[in-house]
């Protein structure tokens, strides 16, 4: 995307353990919170959760 923001709809894929995963943006997580019984961490400046290498 050209500015960088994630809008709801918007297709989405990403690399997980398993390989690539692959869904659509629900809603921008700025914090951490609890999804399928885990917890998901987020970055609060732009809502992306780190990579394996923290970035």
């Amino acid at each position: 995307m050209s500015n960088n923001e994630f809008r709801k709809g918007d297709k989405v894929c990403w690399s997980s353990h398993g390989g690539e995963a692959d869904g659509e943006v629900i809603k921008k997580v700025t914090s951490d919170t609890e999804a399928a019984g885990r917890t998901v961490r987020a970055f609060p400046a732009d809502g992306r959760s780190p990579g394996p290498d923290g970035v």
